[in-house]
């Protein structure tokens, strides 16, 4: 989770900018379990649900894992890669070129591709990073965004545009730059001391949010997008690895001594099993 403990209360911030950021740290945080949970699946660690009947123990651990969720992103994502730009006939952009160059815009779009179809959505965002403008990729991990109907685009977005190790964080990287992208406009917020932080205003050339959501499959409901790792895989997943942890506890309890089973001491079932069957 990005800590944004205390980002509303910044410093400088006007209360309908104010309003707008509480919006979107609220959106943030009602999407978090959710790509939490998206994420475990991806990477295989999550917890497989309990269907009712619980009579494993506890302590009998079982490393049943299935990969499906993170194939069903990979069978795309490999095949979706981004090497510059091109036109038709010998034309060039030097221009564009420039930009895709010094912003590394193609190692960033396949950084963040696969994100994109695990969450249904990632963003690209136009910011100043020292005197220079720079176009950076964000995932739904690190962004949030609202969506403005009557536009058909987002209307305002938030992304993490800068973490870092701090004094007060030496060991974990932490937000030390939110930017709030408007109509218009741009609030960024620095924090240079825990929850202590710092906003100001920073126009642009356009009227609307310089914040793109490049989106999987969106719809008119879902304008954000929709994940690989659909209900029907996440189902699949956990009844592949319920079944193989079942099927491990099954196959250690066959070959367990009976006497385990059947409750024999060793000395019962050592003279059962040197009895003679006869008919």
């Amino acid at each position: 989770m990005v800590d944004t403990h205390n980002l509303a209360a910044a410093r400088g911030m006007s209360g309908e900018d104010e309003d707008t950021l509480r919006q979107l740290l609220d959106v943030y945080s009602e999407r978090l379990p959710r790509n939490r949970e998206l994420t475990a699946y991806y990477e295989a660690k999550q917890q497989t649900p309990s269907i009712g009947v619980d009579n494993i123990p506890e302590n009998v651990r079982v490393g049943a894992r299935c990969d499906w969720a993170s194939k069903a992103v990979a069978s795309v994502s490999e095949r979706v890669r981004m090497d510059g730009f091109g036109f038709a006939g010998d034309y060039r952009d030097p221009v564009l070129e420039e930009v895709e160059r010094t912003c590394r815009l193609s190692a960033s779009f396949n950084r963040h591709i696969a994100s994109e179809l695990v969450h249904g959505c990632m963003f690209a965002t136009v910011q100043r990073v020292g005197g220079r403008v720079a176009v950076r990729t964000h995932t739904a991990e690190t962004a949030a965004a609202i969506w403005d109907e009557a536009e058909q685009r987002i209307g305002a977005g938030l992304v993490v545009a800068d973490s870092r190790r701090t004094s007060w964080s030496p060991t974990r990287a932490v937000p030390v730059q939110v930017n709030m992208h408007l109509p218009g406009r741009v609030v960024v917020l620095t924090q240079a001391a825990p929850a202590k932080w710092t906003a100001r205003t920073l126009r642009t050339p356009l009227d609307r949010p310089m914040m793109e959501a490049f989106c999987f499959r969106p719809t008119g409901g879902k304008p954000f997008g929709q994940s690989r790792i659909t209900p029907t895989v996440r189902y699949l997943v956990d009844e592949v690895e319920r079944t193989m942890r079942y099927m491990a506890v099954s196959g250690a309890l066959y070959a367990t001594p009976k006497d385990v089973l059947m409750g024999l001491t060793e000395q019962q079932f050592k003279e059962m099993a040197d009895a003679k069957w006869s008919v």
